[in-house]
């Protein structure tokens, strides 16, 4: 008993310092609003001015990868670095009175499989703007039973970035371009992986690769958080596609353990579902023009992506 209350105050001392550095790093000045807060405010417009739309969710791997604009006027993209499936439902639910969707499409992202999502989201803010309960809550009891280092490396994960943005707080933020159809309007430069990883493929661990997917994703998978979306989205939404993005041949660099049964058992479950499900993830494997990073495409590549998404997507209707 005083081993739990011991591990339960760690945990509430860690949390509340957490909740106290995350208010601090998000509070915005007057000329600057969050990315989110803007795509909400667009969405809130688009839909006034669409009686059925078409909707692209989900993470970075979504927003850089699909400009919706490519695809059609009447779709929006709402998609998030770090925004996994259960903040994909919490947006859809928020505004599911006040829309009808015709087609969804959904960028898979590994890490809503894992144990420990929600953990890995660092979109914690979706959480807060919907007022609803937030998935740390949910995983109380999972939260305690990691221990302390894990729980370091969960709110701390990018303690890195949080410094660097507490030493840039006292300079102007960059107001972020967002289209009229939810796109970041922004110029991804490409990358030449080939270069880059030529002489130093230990780099790789460096630029968002395969096992900060897969790492924390159980062989058997946790189709908790995807059984809630899936279930919300077949009752209010005529269809729903779901696609893997683009990924570049280190992806898979000495990753296979990760990789292999997991990926398997993603695809057998949305057969099992009967959703339309689409592989893209070799269809650049070999360009690095269209890669900013191993799993992110630069500005040509999304424009290249989404011609032959569109394309795919009158293939199968």
């Amino acid at each position: 008993m005083n081993k739990f209350l011991f591990k339960t105050c760690i945990f509430l001392f860690i949390w509340t310092f957490s909740i106290i550095a995350f208010s601090y790093l998000i509070r915005k000045n007057n000329n600057f609003e969050s990315s989110q807060n803007l795509k909400i405010e667009k969405f809130k417009q688009f839909i006034k001015e669409h009686d059925k739309i078409n909707i692209v969710i989900g993470s970075s791997l979504s927003r850089q990868s699909i400009n919706p604009k490519v695809l059609g006027e009447n779709w929006f993209t709402f998609s998030n670095p770090s925004q996994n499936i259960y903040q994909s439902y919490k947006f859809l639910e928020y505004f599911s009175d006040s829309v009808m969707i015709d087609t969804i499409l959904v960028v898979v992202s590994p890490f809503d499989f894992s144990d420990q999502n929600p953990l890995i989201s660092g979109l914690k803010e979706l959480n807060y703007m919907f007022k609803e309960d937030t998935l740390l809550v949910d995983n109380f009891y999972n939260l305690l039973k990691l221990n302390a280092q894990e729980k370091l490396e969960y709110f701390f994960l990018d303690y890195k970035k949080m410094v660097s943005l507490l030493k840039k707080r006292n300079q102007p933020a960059t107001q972020p371009i967002i289209s009229n159809q939810g796109h970041r309007i922004f110029a991804w430069e490409p990358v030449n992986l080939d270069k880059r990883f030529n002489h130093n493929l230990d780099d790789i661990k460096s630029s968002f690769p395969l096992h900060f997917y897969y790492s924390s994703v159980d062989t058997n998978l946790n189709f908790y958080f995807y059984d809630i979306f899936i279930n919300h989205i077949k009752k209010n939404t005529e269809y729903s596609i779901f696609v893997l993005s683009p990924k570049s041949k280190y992806y898979t660099y000495n990753q296979e353990k990760y990789y292999g049964k997991q990926n398997l058992n993603i695809k057998n479950y949305f057969k099992r579902q009967n959703l339309l499900f689409l592989d893209f993830e070799e269809v650049f494997k070999t360009e690095g023009q269209y890669f900013r990073d191993n799993v992110h495409l630069s500005s040509l590549g999304i424009k290249k992506f989404s011609i032959i998404l569109k394309d795919r997507l009158r293939q199968t209707k």
